[in-house]
Formats: structure tokens, C-alpha cells, sequence
């Protein structure tokens, strides 16, 4: 079998693991996306998409799929550095 259908194969059963799963609201951000409404970077817990699955009926044997990459985490944590250093310097 080649690398597409093994990566294939993984996608179905990752789909049919989540399949029928209700998507709730986020309860770090109440659905909004971000932690407050003063420029904050987008909630960790879901991404910034206001949405969450439902974790009680999610087995805990399967994989969660992490929401950032390190590229992304890279960009929220120099986000988060200029913000303060805005915040220190007053403006």
C-alpha cells in the first residue's frame, strides 16, 4: 500500500472515530473566539473557532488533533511579546 492510502485509511477511521460527535461552545472563550475584547489572541482551546467537541463522548483512546502547529504557536508567542511590550511602553 503507498503513503497516500496508509494516510488515507487514517483519515476515514479519524472521521469515523469523531463522526456523530456534537461540536459545543467553548467554554474558555463563551464562543467568541478570543479570551476578552481588548486584542487578546485567539482561545486555545478551541483555536479560535468559538467551537469544541464534545470531550464526554470522544473515547479517551483517541487522538485529539492539536489545534496549532509550531509555526502557529511561534506567531501567538510574538504576538503576546508585542502586546506586552506595548502595554509596558503605554501606548
Amino acid at each position: 500500500m503507498s503513503d497516500y492510502h496508509s494516510r488515507k485509511a487514517a483519515r476515514i477511521v479519524q472521521a469515523q472515530r469523531l463522526h456523530g460527535v456534537k461540536m459545543i461552545t467553548c467554554t474558555g472563550c463563551n464562543g467568541s473566539g478570543h479570551y476578552d475584547n481588548t486584542g487578546s489572541p485567539p482561545c486555545w482551546s478551541c483555536a479560535g473557532t468559538g467551537k469544541v467537541r464534545d470531550r464526554l463522548n470522544v473515547l479517551p483512546s483517541d487522538p485529539v488533533p492539536e489545534p496549532y502547529g509550531w509555526r502557529d504557536k511561534l506567531k501567538r508567542t510574538e504576538h503576546i511579546r508585542k502586546v506586552r511590550r506595548l502595554v509596558r511602553s503605554g501606548r
